[in-house]
């Protein structure tokens, strides 16, 4: 059976933390997409804790990128919101 891909229903705007993980209603969750209101860089964590930069990301486009936590080091983008 194929895998279903519903619309995101949650949203947070994001101000990058290399402390805070995202949340929606104090709730850590993990993120399903993220928009730039400014294009950049943003620095996420992988599920294994890893630092990964990602690079001449471009505004007004919901990049499919799954994480808990953008990283304020290295994060060039701004204006960010998370779906979920």
């Amino acid at each position: 059976m194929a895998a279903t891909i519903d619309p995101s229903n949650q949203y947070v705007n994001v101000t990058p933390s290399d402390t805070a993980l995202l949340s929606y209603n104090g709730n850590v969750k993990t993120c399903r997409g993220i928009l730039l209101g400014v294009a950049g860089d943003i620095a996420i964590k992988d599920d294994a804790g890893n630092t990964v930069v990602i690079s001449g990301l471009a505004a007004a486009i919901i990049h499919p990128i799954a994480t808990q936590q953008i990283l304020s080091t290295s994060t060039t983008a701004t204006d960010i919101c998370a779906f979920f």
